[in-house]
């Protein structure tokens, strides 16, 4: 028979083990926002062509007629054969037309880029003329803010800097907006006292707001209080009944002198409980990370600091 005291130590027991179980659970708070900008069709579709239209001469040669059909690909946002209509393109156009070649090589960086192939775009700039590009080129300060997002996109975060500097000697109001779309991008909290009041309002705004991740979990310790604490008050109900069901079970089996049951039903409450006190922590932390993508979209989209606002030129 298990005596009221026996029952009173478990219990003082289990809380002890709870709590120095949720001190080594893994405290995974570091952000991991997704804060992108999805309307590149719309926004593309509206920019003119940094570069002259074909000469009739032009339109009628070989070179012509294959660059006229990548053209056409790449305003269908039909980036892969774009890319294969440009390049069969720097077949055929003669060496003499440099700056058309140019124009040919920057057109295939921005189907690249526009085609999210972030890691192409820097392999694609890095052997070809493109790299040899200065002031005189049209589309040069799209160029770089082309070379800056994708420098960030493959986690060159030095490289990427020295892009937005170069960007903000030619034109400053782009450079900081760039700093806060970098600053919102790695939530680099320490580099929003810089730049834009709005970084502050939004770092600020997120902060009262976020949710404590150690909290939930050591609500938990009382199962469901964590996920009612992130708001989640359907799974906070599961997890109250399925842990109060088999603690009691539990109890039922042992007091019935049943201990391999008990000792089965122990363990499978025990894998629910801590999972339950992990899942709390798991569940606030992507509450936060919910809250910062949706407060950074907002920001950035009210501010055009996504690279995609700061393009002039497209096909």
């Amino acid at each position: 028979m298990i005596t009221t005291p026996f029952i009173n130590r478990l219990g003082v027991l289990t809380l002890l083990v709870a709590l120095l179980c949720t001190s080594c659970l893994k405290h995974e708070t570091q952000l991991e926002p997704q804060v992108s900008y999805k309307g590149f069709p719309a926004r593309i579709a509206l920019l003119p062509s940094a570069f002259t239209e074909l000469s009739s001469t032009e339109s009628d040669s070989d070179w012509g007629r294959e660059y006229r059909a990548a053209k056409v690909f790449a305003k269908d946002n039909d980036y892969y054969r774009a890319i294969t209509s440009y390049k069969k393109t720097l077949v055929w156009i003669p060496d003499s037309e440099s700056t058309r070649i140019m124009e040919i090589h920057y057109h295939i960086l921005l189907s690249y880029y526009l085609g999210h192939k972030h890691k192409a775009v820097i392999d694609y700039f890095e052997q070809s003329p493109l790299r040899f590009a200065d002031k005189n080129f049209p589309a040069f300060q799209d160029l770089l803010t082309l070379l800056y997002d994708s420098y960030l996109q493959i986690g060159e975060a030095e490289k990427a800097e020295q892009i937005r500097q170069a960007i903000a000697s030619i034109d400053k109001e782009e450079g900081t907006r760039l700093h806060a779309h970098s600053a919102v991008y790695y939530g680099d909290f320490a580099a929003m006292d810089e730049g834009l009041d709005s970084l502050q309002e939004f770092r600020d705004s997120y902060e009262d707001n976020k949710l404590s991740v150690k909290t939930a979990r050591l609500l938990n310790i009382i199962p469901g209080a964590g996920y009612a604490y992130v708001g989640q008050k359907k799974t906070a109900f599961t997890a109250f009944i399925l842990n109060t069901v088999f603690t009691a079970a539990t109890v039922y089996f042992a007091k019935n002198d049943n201990i391999p049951m008990a000792i089965i039903l122990a363990g499978l409450e025990t894998g629910w409980y801590f999972g339950g006190i992990n899942g709390a922590g798991i569940a606030a932390k992507e509450y936060n990370d919910n809250l910062y993508s949706k407060l950074g979209k907002s920001l950035l989209r009210t501010e055009k600091a996504f690279p995609i606002f700061n393009l002039n030129y497209a096909f």
